[in-house]
């Protein structure tokens, strides 16, 4: 039963009564997400499934109870109603990094934003390494559990059903395969460092736009790669400082990746070169789903696909969101190098999305083929499909053609009078010591021929 002692656990206890619930937001580890309004606010309610334990659901709490930080979701309390066990968190309205990143419509986002996403993940999961007398592990960090609030500038990590205290050295899989150490598929014993390699996945992701490992549609083949030493392809064009932290973060031993302490430094000074995070971006979650809003200020959902037409650019292809007005022309000469390249890789053949760790190696696939020193053009995952790619019912001459020749040749067969059949029956055709003869006799002339 999906119960808990509340008195067991370390959250302020909320009448139910007191919760208004509305639409599903999402699910975690154990449990579905609801919005709801609770003393007038908005709020993020999670039930938990019937199938979870109670040890599931007192771990979850005891985590969420112990961290306070800006850039972790809030535990406001917890409920409980015909047997069932809520959770009352903070509710962020802009749904998860993943849905931002790779929903049916793809908001504009500048390379500013992508830095300040990674630089609040980091810290963090930072806030969690060093927390004392027991640190935590995360083991689960991927965009789908990294939300965004304040109209996409701020991040905060959800999901702590798989949290481990760094003590316990936990040995269990837990976690995604596209973001799992090579370590923890293993089966070893892992330290905080497996959310370092998870991160620098997370990384790759908000630069390029595209799921790690898509085209693997097998957990095991992906864990089974990234543990031989495969790993997501590095990016042209991309500043050598993010490029070798990124890979530094992702190496297989786990001794050598640096501390997450480390990467926040870092990333404090990576993003004092890009402008512009504190920039609202224009979308809303609802349903699940992002919507953006039109220039006449409708909101709507646009498809993500190229035009049909060549050298015609959809509204999402290629996202242009520039710091100032005097980068909007070189901006402008980006997109259209990239619209062309895009091109030129939707009728050759897609070369491999896997390279070895640390090879050095730069990915032909021009993600951020830019003028401007800025990136404030983060274009699209490219897709295969267009309006043309739809099934075509209509037969072509040819088939039609065809399907004629056959069907009279038929008619014409069926319309062809057959011979008349005869049977000749010996009087003693079915005597069973005449066949048996027979087939002797038979068989042994079949023999006598053979030899």
């Amino acid at each position: 039963m999906a119960t808990a002692s509340l008195e067991a656990l370390h959250a302020a206890y909320v009448d139910f009564s007191e919760l208004t619930l509305r639409e599903k937001v999402g699910h975690g580890s154990y449990g579905v997400v609801c919005k709801a309004v609770w003393r007038d606010k908005l709020v993020a309610v999670k039930e938990f499934f019937a199938s979870a334990e109670q040890k599931d659901i007192e771990k979850e709490v005891k985590q969420l109870s112990r961290v306070k930080h800006p850039n972790i979701i809030a535990l406001h309390g917890i409920s409980s109603y015909q047997q069932a066990t809520y959770l009352i968190m903070e509710f962020a309205e802009g749904g998860s990094l993943h849905n931002f990143l790779h929903g049916k419509v793809k908001p504009a986002y500048s390379l500013a934003h992508a830095m300040s996403w990674a630089r609040q993940c980091a810290e963090g999961l930072a806030y969690l390494h060093a927390m004392t007398p027991k640190p935590l592990i995360h083991r689960d960090v991927k965009p789908l559990n990294l939300l965004l609030t304040n109209k996409g500038r701020n991040l905060k990590i959800c999901d702590f059903g798989t949290v481990a205290d760094k003590s316990t050295m936990m040995t269990n899989n837990r976690g995604s395969a596209a973001w799992m150490a090579p370590e923890v598929f293993e089966g070893s014993k892992y330290t905080e460092k497996c959310d370092i390699f998870s991160w620098a996945i997370v990384l790759w992701e908000v630069l390029s736009r595209k799921q790690p490992f898509k085209g693997i549609d097998n957990a095991y083949t992906i864990q089974w790669k990234i543990y031989k030493g495969e790993r997501p392809p590095l990016l042209t064009t991309c500043p050598k400082r993010i490029e070798d932290l990124m890979t530094a973060c992702w190496k297989t031993v786990p001794e050598d990746r640096p501390s997450m302490q480390y990467i926040v430094g870092v990333m404090h000074e990576i993003v004092k070169d890009y402008t512009g995070a504190d920039k609202a971006l224009e979308y809303t979650f609802v349903n699940q789903q992002i919507v953006t809003k039109e220039s006449d200020g409708t909101v709507a959902a646009q498809p993500d696909s190229l035009s049909s037409q060549e050298g015609e650019l959809s509204p999402s292809s290629t996202q242009l969101t520039p710091t100032t007005a005097a980068n909007a022309n070189v901006n402008a000469i980006a997109i259209s190098k990239t619209t062309t390249s895009s091109m030129t890789e939707n009728t050759s053949s897609t070369s491999s999305d896997i390279t070895p760790t640390n090879s050095g190696q730069l990915d032909n696939n021009p993600i951020f083929h830019m003028v401007s020193n800025r990136w404030d053009a983060i274009p699209e995952e490219e897709s295969n499909e267009s309006w043309n790619d739809s099934f075509n019912l209509t037969s072509s001459v040819e088939a039609t053609q065809r399907l004629e020749t056959i069907r009279n040749g038929m008619i014409l067969m069926a319309c062809k009078p057959m011979e008349q059949l005869t049977l000749d029956v010996e009087a003693n055709g079915f005597d069973l010591s005449h066949s048996e003869s027979s087939s002797s006799s038979t068989n042994g002339e079949f023999a006598i021929a053979n030899v």
